[in-house]
């Protein structure tokens, strides 16, 4: 036993996933993070941490991280699709689909994600264009 506490467990009784430390989180700043269990797209507005899916509902490319918009959204690269960052809904076309969110939670400084059920679709990450591994953070340990 290395005495490292439990994760926290999601709403759903399944362990969340220790994705990134808070202080590692600018505010304005999305960060993309992988881990075996899941990717996702981190956004830190004002006190508060969301996990978003990081492929856009319409072009299935990965989202741009790095930066939000001077209206604070997440914009796609492709087609300049809009989501807002707190739950992920459109808020500018041609995307009609809302980004599929993850419940997240902050426990001592680490930021913990649910990950998506298994049993769920999840996109391909074959595609060329969908992996850009040089923006992914790895999960802290």
């Amino acid at each position: 036993m290395t005495g490292e506490a439990a994760p926290p467990l999601a709403a759903d009784g399944r362990p969340m996933v220790r994705a990134a430390a808070l202080a590692d989180l600018a505010p304005g700043r999305p960060t993309l993070v992988k881990t075996p269990e899941l990717r996702a797209l981190l956004c830190r507005v004002d006190d508060e941490v969301y996990a978003l899916s990081p492929f856009c509902t319409h072009a299935r490319v990965v989202l741009a991280a790095e930066t939000l918009t001077p209206d604070g959204l997440i914009e796609c690269p492709m087609h300049g699709a809009m989501f807002s960052p707190r739950d992920g809904a459109v808020c500018v076309g041609p995307a009609t689909v809302p980004l599929p969110t993850f419940e997240t939670r902050i426990v001592d400084g680490a930021v913990y994600v649910a990950p998506p059920d298994p049993a769920a679709a999840q996109p391909s990450f074959g595609v060329p264009g969908q992996r850009p591994w040089g923006a992914w953070k790895a999960a802290a340990s």
